[in-house]
């Protein structure tokens, strides 16, 4: 095969490939869809390293049992130091 051949088969190929995503894009397959979805995490995964927690940031509750021991939220600063 001719180099000026192999070079059109490539561009046809690259164009030709280029409009069938674009199209399925657009289509909105679910099978498509499903496997966007179900790859989502895997991928992050993959790009991100392990995010180390910081330990200054702290996850509070506020239930109604907090609310009856402490009172109405806003609560004061002094339960910060609470662990």
């Amino acid at each position: 095969m001719s180099p000026k051949k192999a070079k059109h088969i490539t561009i046809f190929l690259g164009i030709t490939v280029t409009f069938l995503v674009v199209g399925l894009y657009y289509m909105q397959i679910g099978f498509i869809e499903s496997f966007e979805a179900r790859t989502y995490d895997m991928r992050l995964k993959s790009l991100r390293h392990s995010i180390v927690p910081n330990k200054d940031i702290a996850i509070i509750a506020i239930d109604d049992k907090s609310v009856a021991e402490l009172g109405r939220f806003p609560w004061s600063r002094k339960f910060g130091s609470v662990k």
